[in-house]
């Protein structure tokens, strides 16, 4: 969760409210381990040659 509980919970009537405000240190947090996870992929690996898939014999 990237917020905190803004005051205590209140009843109105049957009603439960309760309000929440953004956590400027959890939402930063949050986005610095997004960004290191979302790292392009690394380069594809190139395609084995016909000769490269034949085992030689010994």
């Amino acid at each position: 969760m990237v917020s905190t509980r803004d005051g205590d919970p209140k009843f109105e009537g049957k009603k439960l409210f309760v309000y929440f405000e953004p956590d400027k240190k959890k939402i930063d947090a949050y986005d610095r381990i997004r960004a290191k996870t979302n790292q392009p992929p690394a380069a594809p690996l190139a395609p084995l040659a016909p000769e490269d898939l034949i085992e030689e014999e010994q």
